[in-house]
């Protein structure tokens, strides 16, 4: 069996004589609805995913009980939220990562959460759609599901244990929150 050759150049492959063009990947997560921000009121940390049943009326997971994530947050400033849209699909790391490999910058508070499901339904909309937040409990992250069913909004706890931290997330279908990172 013939070995194949690959001579690496500057943007192009070189397999057996023949010339290729590299083809580009394209980056993971990109800036949807045009890179608008949408705030996130002021927020007291009193309230938890676990206990806004008035809002998550299509289920809470347990596992934010589980997970110590029934506890109240810490208080939070009035800030801007970006929306970021996934190209292609990777693991949650990656995906989270190539927005900022630091996670606290990207982490939000149960309750800012809270407000931007309860103050942007019109996002929520279509069903099979999910937005992922992130969010952050004694130095630890958890990426948190939000779905629309036909009951209303459901909140999905991803703990690692379900395997799907490291799992590939549908690109078509998935969106993620995180505070605007271009604000100092």
């Amino acid at each position: 069996m013939e070995k194949i050759k690959v001579k690496k150049q500057s943007k192009r492959i070189i397999l057996r004589g023949e010339s290729f063009l590299k083809r580009k990947q394209a980056p993971i997560t990109f800036l949807a609805k045009n890179g608008r921000s949408f705030p996130i009121d002021a927020t007291k940390g009193e309230k938890t995913i676990f206990t806004a049943k008035d809002l998550f009326t299509a289920g809470i997971d347990s596992c934010f009980e589980t997970w110590g994530l029934n506890k109240p947050g810490k208080p939070t400033k009035k800030i801007l939220a970006k929306i970021y849209g996934v190209n292609r699909e990777e693991s949650l790391l990656k995906t989270f990562s190539s927005i900022s490999p630091d996670f606290k910058k990207l982490a939000l508070e149960q309750e800012q959460i809270i407000d931007f499901c309860a103050n942007n339904k019109i996002l929520f909309l279509k069903e099979g759609v999910g937005t992922l937040f992130l969010t952050e409990m004694n130095d630890k992250f958890f990426p948190v599901l939000v779905i629309i069913k036909s009951k209303g909004l459901e909140a999905i706890l991803y703990d690692g244990k379900k395997n799907v931290i490291y799992q590939f997330i549908s690109c078509q279908n998935m969106r993620i929150i995180t505070p605007d990172l271009t604000i100092v």
